[in-house]
């Protein structure tokens, strides 16, 4: 079983901050912190997962953090975790003869 969280800040208009309430109401699924959310404050946002994480999950079996743009595959992550986890561990990857894609006619470049 896992539990998803989306870390936000604060948005720059009402509706924003009231389609964030109803995601929060329908999903329980928001952690908003006091701080406006744009690229500049990726380190407030990350900071402010870890404050939660700290405070808040202390019988977790592991955490897994990615990024919005990231592509997971759910069964091998569970696997890994229920079969090769070592406590008080951090593991980290890369995929050796991968390519991303990165299609900037599918979204805007932030560089």
């Amino acid at each position: 079983m896992y539990t998803l969280i989306f870390s936000v800040g604060l948005p720059y208009s009402a509706r924003q901050q009231e389609e964030l309430r109803n995601e929060s109401i329908v999903h329980g699924d928001v952690l908003q912190a006091n701080y406006f959310d744009s690229y500049r404050n990726l380190t407030l946002k990350q900071l402010a997962g870890l404050r939660y994480i700290a405070s808040s999950c202390h019988n977790v079996k592991a955490l897994l953090k990615l990024d919005d743009d990231v592509g997971w595959n759910v069964t091998k992550a569970a696997h890994f975790i229920n079969t090769n986890l070592i406590a008080n561990e951090i593991y980290c990857a890369r995929r050796a003869n991968f390519t991303p894609k990165n299609d900037q006619t599918a979204r805007g470049s932030k560089w």
